[in-house]
């Protein structure tokens, strides 16, 4: 039996109303984005001090979200211009490896590389082979952009770096700790300072200890 007229326009008028909510949820949405890319933007330009003011008129969880975006250097002067209870909700919306690493970059003395830091996401212990590599590497990269793995041993220390260069051509049976880096690479602490850091850009590979 055919819909009565005033249940057949109810049912057209909700379909549009939907429709209309969401173009305007969507449209939110990237009025959001714009912003937030506009705050982005407008933070890297700005020195340590005005950049901690802009963020503390926004959420803390919006302020994680933006360091995210900034260099690791920036960050940590950022944060140290903040209140602690601020550095702690903006801490607290963040994932939990760069927490740690953000906190660990304040205690470093200025003008340090240590400052500098980004989390150490592909981390490898040197027993397991580039399959399982790869395998380990396929749900990493759904939350983080992978440029080097790194090979550590049991205490933590970095033994070798990989590139996915060397996973994609590597034999899948072949041992990561079978070839560690090799002796052109540059090893440096996080105390080494900046300045002394610069003597040796351009060069193949630089790994921080």
């Amino acid at each position: 039996m055919e819909t009565p007229w005033p249940r057949r326009f109810a049912a057209v008028t909700f379909d549009g109303m939907a429709r209309m909510d969401d173009r305007q949820t969507n449209s939110a949405y990237g009025n959001e984005q714009l912003r937030r890319r506009l705050l982005i933007s407008e933070i890297r330009r700005r020195d340590s001090r005005d950049a901690a003011k802009l963020l503390t008129d926004e959420l803390p969880n919006v302020a994680g979200q933006v360091l995210l975006e900034v260099s690791p250097g920036q960050t940590t002067a950022i944060l140290e211009r903040l209140t602690e209870d601020f550095v702690a909700r903006v801490l607290s919306s963040v994932p939990a490896e760069y927490a740690r690493q953000w906190a660990r970059n304040q205690a470093y003395p200025d003008g340090s590389i240590g400052r500098m830091m980004d989390p150490a996401i592909a981390v490898f212990p040197p027993h397991i082979s580039v399959a399982e590599a790869i395998e380990r590497l396929r749900s990493m990269i759904k939350t983080a952009f992978v440029t080097y793995g790194f090979v550590t041993d049991e205490s933590g220390r970095l033994t070798g770096l990989i590139t996915m260069r060397d996973l994609l051509f590597g034999a899948h049976g072949k041992k990561l700790g079978f070839d560690p880096a090799t002796a052109s690479s540059i090893f440096l602490t996080t105390a080494t300072d900046i300045a002394s850091m610069g003597c040796f850009l351009g060069l193949a590979t630089l790994l921080i200890l």
